[in-house]
């Protein structure tokens, strides 16, 4: 079977640090790059084929989201998570309706996001509970 590969894109370096090591770690994925800006973002994904892209929501004042709906089209193969310090009752459902695979907020637990990326990497929503309420209410 074919290694799980990884990218990370968010623009502060600590928190691409933190969070390769961890998904390194906790799920023996393999970081194949990083980057911090939108066009950095897009340089790297066209260059790489990782399995999942960690994806920031802020990029250096531009909208990670403006990466996620590309992917859509580019690299539609590409599992991608998005991390964020915005309220997911805000931002949650906009990062799946772009193209997102799962949501977490960044002050969440450690165990939070390997979930996610867990279920993420089976084919389903890495989303919170409260996320998948709120949705399912409105059907």
């Amino acid at each position: 079977m074919k290694s799980k590969t990884f990218v990370i894109i968010d623009d502060h370096p600590l928190y691409r640090s933190g969070i390769s090591a961890l998904v390194r770690e906790g799920l023996s994925l393999q970081c194949i790059g990083e980057a911090g800006s939108l066009e950095e973002g897009r340089q790297l994904l066209n260059s790489l084929e990782p399995s999942l892209a960690i994806i920031d929501i802020s990029l250096l004042g531009e909208s990670g989201l403006t990466l996620v709906n590309e992917c859509k089209t580019r690299h539609p193969q590409l599992k991608i998570l998005v991390v964020s310090m915005h309220d997911e009752n805000l931002y949650g459902e906009r990062a799946l309706a772009s193209g997102a695979n799962g949501y977490v907020m960044k002050h969440e637990r450690p165990e939070v996001l390997l979930d996610s990326i867990r279920h993420i990497l089976h084919g389903k929503l890495g989303i919170s509970e409260n996320l998948k309420q709120r949705m399912a209410d409105r059907l």
